[in-house]
């Protein structure tokens, strides 16, 4: 065999060896997401096994709220976690923005030749970004809900297999948010109904004693009207009597 083909034959090996731990990776998050309940705790296993995967040192979930207009740092692994968890950004800004409201993923190769990054966030938290993979995550109707970022591959740039694999795991990612809050959502409407038959049970309950309360009102305003009465009867009886004591 020539030195090309057993080359060929090597990268080809190489590549199966990647694919398989991909594929593994794959299944080991598909069994994390399907196994946690709590949203943080998804959204970390998430994280921390799409960067593993890709062999990247920081990441980041951006989540949009639409209450406030705004993209939200709601998880982050790496160095500067500490900081930018909380962090907002108009949902317009900076690369995150721009993947957030065109839905498209975003293979950044060279930081410094990126017009929309916004380097500012990065100064804030004293954080060098080299290069960067921005996927958008969306719900199941394909409505936009955030990105998650993959930032700074230990070793040359993203190639396309890690491209590929962490586009399935923002897939993957965002269905599992969406799982959460829709489970988050039905706990609170249960809580809305497990008050609202309170209310009803403590109104039924009430509706006696208010019922026995105005009764008594009602006996004790007879009451005090009979007395006046009598007192004004005994004040003409007391005045007769004067007089015919006087006369």
């Amino acid at each position: 065999m020539s030195d090309a083909a057993e080359a060929r034959v090597e990268e080809l090996q190489q590549t199966l060896r990647e694919r398989d731990e991909q594929i593994r990776a794959i299944q080991r998050i598909m069994v994390a997401l399907g196994g946690i309940v709590k949203q943080q705790d998804l959204i970390r296993q998430a994280l921390e096994v799409s960067l593993e995967l890709v062999d990247a040192s920081a990441g980041s979930i951006i989540l949009y709220n639409e209450d406030r207009d705004k993209l939200v740092f709601t998880h982050v692994v790496g160095p500067t976690a500490d900081e930018l968890v909380g962090m907002e950004l108009d949902s317009g800004q900076g690369i995150a923005g721009a993947v957030f409201r065109s839905g498209e993923l975003r293979v950044s190769e060279d930081m410094t030749a990126e017009k929309e990054h916004d380097r500012q966030v990065g100064e804030q938290v004293n954080f060098i970004t080299k290069n960067m993979v921005t996927v958008p995550l969306k719900s199941v109707e394909g409505e936009p809900i955030g990105v998650m970022q993959v930032l700074n591959k230990a070793d040359g740039i993203f190639a396309e297999p890690d491209v590929n694999v962490l586009a399935i795991l923002g897939a993957q990612i965002a269905t599992a948010i969406e799982t959460s809050r829709l489970h988050e959502q039905a706990r609170l409407a249960e809580v809305v109904q497990f008050i609202g038959h309170i209310s009803h049970d403590v109104k039924n309950m009430v509706t006696p004693v208010q019922t026995g309360a105005e009764t008594l009102q009602f006996m004790l305003d007879d009451m005090f009207s009979g007395l006046a009465a009598c007192s004004v009867a005994d004040a003409g009886e007391l005045e007769r009597v004067t007089s015919e004591v006087r006369e």
